[in-house]
Parts: C-alpha cells; structure tokens; sequence
C-alpha cells in the first residue's frame, strides 16, 4: 500500500527558501526600465535648442531627459505650443515642462529646477543697416520683433519703454525674420543660436545679416513643476540631482560640443 508523507519542517522551509530565491532573481532580471517611472513633459519649439527635427528632440530635452534618468524615471516628451504647454503643466496634465525664463506670475504657480542652459539675446539687423539701438536714440527710430510668447526684456524692454522702439509681435520667430527681410522691422531680438537657425532657413547667405554687440538681455531657461502637482518637491529634487550628476561627468558639456559646438 501506498504511504504518504508529510514533507518535515526543514523541508518545507528549504522549499520556501528555494522559491523566494527564484521569485527575487527574477525580479532582478527585470529590465530597470520596465520599473521605473514614466513622467510625462511638454516643451515647445525652440531650435537649435529644442525642435521635432532633432535628434531626440534637440539638445535640451536629451539633458532633461538623461537628468531624470540619472534619478531613476524615464521620460516622454510631447512638443506643443508654448502657451498650450504651460497650461498643460499648469492644468496637471503633463508631470513637467521645460525650458522656461524666470517670471514673477509663473514663479507663484511652479517650482523651478536649476538652470538648463544660458542664454543671450542680441540683435539681428539687415547687414548695411546703421542702426543707434541706445536708450537715448530718436524716439521712434527702432522697429523691433519680438514674437507673441516672446517676453520683452532687458535692453528691450529698455528701448520700447523709453519710446525709442516700436514693438512688433507676430505669431512666431520665422515671422520676425521675413518681416526683417522685407524691411518692416529693423531688429529682431533673439537668442542668438536661434536667430542663426531662422537666418539660415530665411535668408540666401548668412552675410545678409550682422549681430549687433550690445548683449540685450542674458537669462537662464528652466524646468518647471505645477506646485499643485503631488510630488512638485521630489520631482525637482530628483532632477536637480541628476542634472548636477550630468555636469559632473562632462555628459552636459558634450551634449552641448557635439549638438551645438560649444
């Protein structure tokens, strides 16, 4: 007859010690990506820096992206309109949105990380033109395009608030520069490694278009988390962190040599 027995107690703990022992290296083989989290962000069009024709989105956004990464989350980026952006984040749709000045209103809505990148906005002008851009030119001499979502500041601000320059505002930067072609503004104010990229796309040779010495305005650009988000703190924590990380092996200076040549 056929006798049955129970397994012993040391048995039956050899098995269970066997079975958390698969049951953890399993999950140990499961690829990091598959567990960390996945945020959401948004930015918008802002070539050479940031731009859908871009490899990986443009320089910027492969800094934003290896940042949190370096923090454990993986990231997917979605390219909107600047005003349609914020208000995403704003509205808690998106987990983030980069790459943003300092501004009073915006600072009482979001947390800001540590700068990405800074910048510095200057003059685009016709070649020959002979142009007196100081506080103290002729009222009205200056006509100067900025685009809608483009904030006047420093210099700028300077020269339209004085009454020397006129303010343009269309839709968008390419705007500003078929505008500068067809002589219906004198200035277009920009960073200047997008003012190049515009030129290039607007205008037959480079040589058409000097840039005025004078620095306008220099400022940093951010990322930047809704306070109404859950983990706003953490998040630019975690970032912060990464982003110092990125700096400190050199990855954020090559990111910029080989995309930018700087």
């Amino acid at each position: 007859m056929f006798e049955f027995r129970l397994p012993s107690v040391n048995q039956v703990l050899s098995y269970v010690i066997k079975i958390m022992g698969i049951i953890t290296l399993g999950i140990a083989l499961i690829p990091s990506v598959l567990m960390a989290e996945t945020l959401k962000l948004t930015t918008g069009e802002f070539p050479p820096y940031i731009s859908s024709n871009s490899k990986q989105l443009g320089p910027l956004s492969q800094i934003v992206s290896l940042s949190f990464e370096r923090s454990g989350y993986q990231t997917l980026i979605d390219i909107n309109p600047w005003n349609r952006a914020l208000k995403m984040a704003d509205k808690g749709r998106v987990d983030a949105t980069y790459a943003w000045s300092i501004k009073a209103e915006r600072q009482a809505a979001f947390l800001y990380s540590k700068p990405l990148f800074i910048f510095e906005q200057r003059a685009f002008a016709i070649n020959e033109a002979q142009l007196d851009v100081s506080s103290t030119a002729d009222i009205g001499s200056i006509r100067l395009c900025r685009p809608q979502g483009y904030t006047l500041q420093g210099h700028s601000q300077v020269l339209v608030d004085s009454g020397v320059a006129s303010h343009f505002s269309p839709p968008d930067v390419a705007s500003c520069f078929h505008m500068l072609k067809a002589n219906r503004v004198d200035i277009v104010v920009v960073d200047k490694l997008e003012g190049y990229s515009y030129v290039a796309q607007v205008f037959a040779s480079s040589n058409d278009i000097q840039v005025l010495d004078k620095v306008f305005f220099k400022y940093s650009n951010h990322l930047l988390v809704s306070k109404q988000h859950p983990k706003a703190e953490k998040l630019i924590q975690d970032f912060n962190l990464g982003l110092d990380n990125l700096i400190a092996t050199g990855e954020y200076q090559s990111i910029l040599s080989n995309e930018l040549g700087l």
